[in-house]
């Protein structure tokens, strides 16, 4: 049913055109950024628009109460039944390059371009813990410019985390890293995950 509106909100709003963003929550809604908007729609099909513009990436909570939507460098959540905001939270200027919350939706995990991952709670948007994830500088021993702010393939890239709540994973543009939630400490390291060497 979801894949039906999915289809036909997509036929008709935007065309041929694929959406600019897209999240799925575990009990099947979705969202969609087509044409400056954000629209969600349920399990049964009923559409809701939410008015947040300038979207570049969504997260959806996995019980699908609550919206992340992450303009250049902010990040802002809002309850999807209401469309009241939950938390706003800012990258200091770096783009946001990756959101994901995490089990239970009380948190949220923002990577930057800059390489630095942020948790903050999802209702507030109290930080947590923020780790220096990926601070790629040099690619095949070619420096980078010091500031990038639309190099999206630079930086934190993917979120993931764990099931218990302990761990983080970011991976970035050569390596996978798992970071503690407590304390922000490294735990295990996977390079060069490219295949290059």
């Amino acid at each position: 049913q979801v894949s039906a509106s999915t289809d036909g909100f997509l036929g008709l709003r935007s065309g041929d055109r694929p959406p600019a963003a897209s999240s799925i929550s575990d009990r099947g809604d979705v969202a969609i950024v087509c044409d400056g908007s954000v629209v969600l729609i349920d399990p049964s099909g009923r559409e809701t628009t939410v008015p947040i513009t300038g979207i570049r990436f969504l997260a959806l909570s996995r019980d699908g109460r609550l919206l992340a939507a992450a303009t250049a460098d902010r990040v802002v959540i809002v309850q999807t039944d209401s469309g009241i905001t939950t938390a706003e939270v800012t990258t200091g200027g770096a783009t946001v390059t990756a959101l994901e919350f995490n089990g239970d939706d009380s948190l949220i995990g923002i990577g930057s371009s800059d390489g630095f991952l942020t948790i903050a709670e999802s209702v507030g948007g109290n930080e947590v813990v923020a780790i220096t994830a990926h601070p790629e500088r040099s690619i095949d021993g070619i420096d980078l410019p010091p500031h990038q702010p639309d190099r999206a393939e630079f930086g934190v890239r993917t979120i993931a985390f764990d099931p218990t709540d302990e761990l983080v994973a970011t991976g970035g543009l050569n390596d996978v890293r798992t970071w503690s939630l407590d304390d922000g400490r490294l735990a295990v390291c996977i390079a060069d995950v490219t295949g290059h060497g």
